[in-house]
């Protein structure tokens, strides 16, 4: 073999060994980008977030510990709920001169907690109301909305359904998700959620 073809060879094999090096480092830096951190607390994994991924404006509760943050998780997963059907609320009209009926529906949740000097808590509010022909006893329409109140969960989102035209019946319901951001000194940042649902439904 000549010295030019080794040369040539020598070169390719050297192209080659470049572009084996530079893939394997892209896929470690990619599986870096890609890896999730992680942390277990009470027996559950939660992924640690970084600062820059929370929302402007968004409140962060600081803890020194483990330990507490567990103690917040804890709380937040096995509180008490309190329903409120208020018996006022549930009103039936009607106007003779139109048949048209009105009603209403209306159911909220709470649950209030505390942790040393921390209160926490959230609430959610069904508020609806329908239309039905007094003759027939059917639903003519039906509107709904929920309203949460989310303490110190620093994001809540809300979902709400209703029905439905044409039956006997006019349903609504509605549910708050609720999102609270833990900093654990010196470990990272995880979320705590937790759910409220309200419903409520009148027969005619």
């Amino acid at each position: 073999m000549s010295k030019k073809f080794y040369i040539i060879g020598l070169r390719g094999k050297t192209l080659v060994c470049f572009l084996l090096v530079f893939l394997l480092l892209g896929t470690i830096v990619w599986g870096n980008a890609e890896e999730v951190k992680t942390i277990m607390l009470n027996g559950k994994v939660y992924n640690l977030i970084p600062l820059s991924q929370i929302p402007t404006g968004k409140k962060v509760i600081w803890v020194n510990s483990i330990e507490e943050a567990e103690r917040i998780l804890s709380a937040i997963s096995n509180i008490k709920v309190t329903y409120k059907k208020d018996p006022q609320k549930k009103i039936l009209t009607y106007d003779l001169s139109s048949r048209t009926g009105y009603g209403s529906l209306y159911d909220s949740a709470e649950y209030v907690g505390n942790i040393g000097p921390l209160q926490y808590g959230g609430s959610v509010v069904l508020v609806g109301s329908f239309t039905y022909n007094y003759d027939t006893r059917k639903v003519i329409s039906v509107r709904a909305n929920v309203v949460a109140s989310s303490g110190i969960f620093t994001e809540v989102s809300t979902s709400c359904s209703y029905g439905t035209v044409g039956s006997n019946t006019a349903w609504a319901r509605g549910q708050a998700n609720f999102r609270v951001y833990i900093a654990i000194q010196g470990v990272g940042i995880t979320i705590g959620t937790f759910s409220l649902s309200v419903s409520d439904s009148v027969s005619l």
